[in-house]
């Protein structure tokens, strides 16, 4: 399989995850309300958030302060999941480690 089809479905799983974890938060028009307020205040779409994982880290704090770990942990092991792979938490890495880590493992099956 090429580099550019394993990254765009490696994306879409990200994205998948996240999706799943903003559940916590409430039904859809709350996701939606979430979404606009990335691209409004933070400047990123929904689409970019794989691309853009250390800013989407840094938005979701700004918007949820502490409960943004919540969030990073629960996309964490959502991603880990789809992968197959397990999730060894390490205190001091945040969702753009654990992503980043995840596209390594998953580009190397």
């Amino acid at each position: 399989m090429s580099s550019s089809k394993l990254s765009k479905e490696f994306n879409q799983l990200v994205l998948e995850a996240v999706d799943e974890a903003l559940s916590i938060l409430g039904d859809e028009p709350v996701k939606r309300a979430f979404y606009y307020h990335l691209e409004k205040r933070a400047k990123i779409k929904c689409s970019e958030i794989p691309e853009r994982l250390q800013e989407f880290h840094k938005a979701l704090h700004q918007l949820f302060n502490g409960g943004a770990c919540i969030l990073e942990r629960r996309i964490s092991r959502n991603l880990y999941r789809r992968l197959g792979l397990e999730l060894r938490a390490n205190d001091g890495r945040n969702l753009a480690d654990y992503v980043n880590e995840a596209r390594i493992m998953y580009e190397s099956l």
